[in-house]
């Protein structure tokens, strides 16, 4: 399960799962990589969050810069969850994206 939560227009692309699965064969890290972009026309947010919820586990939620951002750029963050303790297997996990812009 994948989701963005957004409160100002992104554009979900991929996250590319196959390198994720090459990634979780080297490390007992798990990394999450999300590609989106502003969407056209919409202002450049003030702040942006990301956080990243693995297997019911809710992860740090971290802040980006906006500088040099610009009306329709991509950006891709990359999120880790430690899967010391996890089997192999399959499991849920969801990527929170927050965008804030003052005045709006």
């Amino acid at each position: 399960m994948l989701s963005c939560v957004c409160n100002i227009d992104f554009e979900l692309r991929s996250n590319r799962i196959d390198h994720l699965a090459s990634i979780l064969r080297r490390s007992s890290r798990i990394i999450v990589a999300v590609e989106t972009q502003l969407a056209p026309g919409v202002p450049v947010p003030d702040a942006i969050t990301a956080k990243l919820t693995f297997n019911g586990t809710a992860g740090t939620t971290y802040s980006y810069s906006t500088s040099g951002l610009v009306t329709s750029q991509q950006m891709r963050f990359a999120l880790q969850a430690d899967g010391t303790s996890l089997a192999t297997g399959m499991y849920d996990y969801t990527v929170e994206i927050t965008s804030t812009k003052t005045g709006v």
